[in-house]
């Protein structure tokens, strides 16, 4: 397989917000993200956003026919303590300048899973009103914004 990079936008899911955030503000959130697979069985995510919750707690997923996995190398620690791989650091604007995730496995041929590759249809930007992490596992969140492979 050649490179093979992906544009995808990331729209608002308006289904559910927090109370404290007006339906205008969500609404008009809105992100960009790039998805790269590598001929070496590597890959890339970026992605930016703006009108997130300010200040809050992000993390980003790839969610296949087999459930959500995080946006992350399979190679590194997830500790559950609000500091996980995926996290994404939004400043007090409601601004993600960029994240970028060094993948170490090709995301269009799939996530090394135990049950096989599973292939990322979806990237989710989960925000955590409990303002903490959850490891391997989405945990309590909203999903804000989506994009489709």
């Amino acid at each position: 397989m050649n490179q093979f990079c992906k544009n995808i936008t990331l729209n608002v899911l308006p289904e559910e917000k927090p109370n404290y955030i007006s339906t205008e503000y969500w609404s008009a959130s809105k992100g960009m993200g790039v998805l790269c697979g590598y001929p070496n069985n590597t890959g890339t995510f970026i992605v930016t956003a703006q009108n997130l919750v300010p200040s809050g707690v992000y993390t980003a997923w790839f969610v296949t026919d087999n459930g959500a996995y995080p946006s992350a190398p399979k190679n590194v620690i997830f500790t559950e303590d609000g500091y996980d791989p995926n996290r994404l650091i939004v400043n007090s604007k409601g601004q993600l300048q960029y994240y970028i995730a060094q993948l170490d496995y090709n995301p269009f041929e799939g996530i090394p899973t135990n049950d096989g590759k599973m292939p990322v249809r979806k990237i989710v930007l989960a925000f955590h009103q409990d303002n903490t992490t959850h490891g391997l596992k989405p945990g309590p969140h909203i999903s804000h914004l989506s994009g489709e492979l």
